[in-house]
């Protein structure tokens, strides 16, 4: 980011009007707003106070719309394709002193090898930044982390990453008025942001629900009882839990070095797929992956939701659940 534009924050934070602007930088107008429409590519969005004098206030905007229902997008797959497949990552940090890039490129390199085209981010992309909270940052601003992440977090032509926002996600917005959505819609579009919050990927006739708390008393209800499969972000661990009406909730590991519990002692994925049956899941399979010096799968998960389609949500109980225990626990995955 350039000087100029770095003191034309520190004005707006100040409260400068625009022609206090122009008076103290040295600057036309024209330039001015040029500023402010790149920092608009950025993310950073602003209200406008106007004023008797013919002055006019810029404010940056830290409200967040979060819709009644999920924001939902579309992944396209062949009419006889009968399987999907994607890793599921989760919580990295981007940004934070315990990020861990090389695992972020152990992945792609994973995905490459595995003929994976689809990452689900279940949230926390970057380790965020907000006033008053700089502990274990990379960076000072959220323009620097944001950049930092667009250039460092790998890229392949034949990878997509569909990403939820989460708390850590939303500090920018929240402290400094900078929408890291609008960022990648400008600058990485192969990482395509859902929402904050919540969101819904559609693949064929089913759903799959991913959701990350945003620590701000709003959230997009978690509809299990039309949803069979739920992907959570935040709790930097694993864990997978089978619901009473056979729905399926998977809590994702981090991908950073950031645990919260002794049993993740490695930044984690989840190799997931799904098998359909008339465009519906029918089976579940996932595998839990550590990133060490190689990947590893430590276990692994096959769960069946049985079902009549015309009566899949009236009956409570429709699934089998087969825990698959790895006689090593360190097997290399290959």
């Amino acid at each position: 980011m350039s000087d100029l534009n770095i003191k034309i924050l520190d004005l707006i934070d100040k409260k400068y009007t625009v022609n206090e602007m122009v008076t103290e930088l040295g600057i036309s107008r024209d330039q001015l707003y040029k500023v402010f429409r790149k920092l608009k590519k950025l993310g950073m969005n602003f209200n406008k106070k106007y004023y008797s004098s013919g002055d006019i206030i810029y404010v940056p905007n830290k409200e967040i719309y979060i819709p009644p229902k999920c924001n939902q997008v579309d992944i396209i797959t062949e009419p006889k394709t009968d399987s999907f497949r994607a890793l599921l990552i989760s919580d990295l940090h981007i940004g934070n002193e315990l990020e861990c890039a090389i695992a972020w490129q152990k992945i792609y390199d994973y995905c490459i090898v595995n003929n994976i085209h689809i990452i689900i981010i279940a949230g926390d992309f970057l380790d965020g930044i907000s006033i008053g909270r700089k502990e274990s940052k990379l960076h000072n601003h959220p323009f620097q982390q944001m950049e930092y992440a667009a250039r460092n977090y790998p890229f392949d032509p034949g990878i997509l990453n569909f990403i939820i926002l989460g708390n850590h996600d939303i500090d920018s917005l929240i402290s400094f008025g900078v929408d890291f959505i609008e960022y990648l819609k400008n600058f990485r579009h192969d990482i395509v942001p859902i929402g904050y919050g919540s969101g819904i990927i559609n693949v064929k006739n089913d759903k799959i629900l991913l959701a990350h708390p945003l620590g701000i008393g709003v959230s997009c209800e978690h509809d299990l009882t039309s949803n069979f499969l739920l992907l959570k972000g935040h709790h930097h661990a694993f864990r997978s839990i089978i619901g009473a009406n056979g729905s399926c909730s998977i809590s994702v590991p981090s991908l950073s070095n950031i645990f919260t519990s002794e049993n993740e002692f490695l930044p984690g994925a989840i190799d997931l797929s799904i098998k359909f049956k008339d465009g519906y899941f029918e089976t579940i399979y996932y595998e839990h992956l550590l990133i060490g010096d190689k990947i590893y799968a430590v276990g692994s998960m096959q769960h069946s939701v049985c079902f009549e389609k015309d009566k899949r949500f009236d009956t409570p109980i429709r699934h089998e659940e087969h825990l698959v225990k790895k006689k090593a626990k360190n097997k290399e995955k290959k």
